[in-house]
C-alpha cells in the first residue's frame, strides 16, 4: 500500500515584525485581514484577523504549536476552518521569529474536510 500525499494550504509569512494580508479561508473563499505581529521581547507572534471591512474577529491571539487560535472565537463572520501553527520537525518545540520566517512552522487553514482527509490517511495505515 502506498501512501498518498496531502497538500494543506497555509499562509504565506513575511519576514517583516508587522505586516497584514489579505487571505481567503475557509470553504466558501471569504477574504479576511490578517495582522501579524512580532514581539521581540517574548519571540512570539501575535495573530489580529478582520473581515474586509476591517471588523475584529480576533485581535492579539499567541501562535502557539497544534492550537486553533480560532478555537474560542464565537464572532459571528468567523472563518469556518481552523488556524493551526504546525510542523514536520521534532526538535521545534514552539513558535518563534526564526522558524516561522524560514517555513519550518507554518500557520495552516483547515477546514473539516482537510481534517478527515488526515484522519482518514493517518488511521488506513
Amino acid at each position: 500500500m502506498t501512501a498518498t500525499s496531502i497538500t494543506l494550504d497555509y499562509i504565506d509569512w513575511s519576514a517583516d515584525y508587522r505586516f497584514r494580508s489579505q487571505v481567503s479561508l475557509g470553504t466558501n473563499e471569504q477574504y479576511y485581514l490578517l495582522d501579524a505581529d512580532y514581539s521581540v521581547r517574548e519571540d512570539a507572534w501575535y495573530i489580529s484577523l478582520f473581515t474586509e471591512n476591517e471588523e475584529p474577529i480576533i485581535q492579539g491571539q499567541k501562535l502557539v504549536i497544534g492550537y486553533d487560535i480560532l478555537e474560542l472565537c464565537y464572532h459571528p463572520n468567523k472563518p469556518n476552518c481552523k488556524l493551526i501553527p504546525n510542523t514536520d520537525e521534532d526538535s521545534i518545540l514552539r513558535v518563534d521569529y526564526e522558524n516561522m520566517v524560514d517555513g519550518s512552522i507554518k500557520l495552516y487553514h483547515l477546514t473539516d474536510e482537510d481534517i478527515s482527509n488526515i484522519n482518514q490517511q493517518i488511521y488506513s495505515n
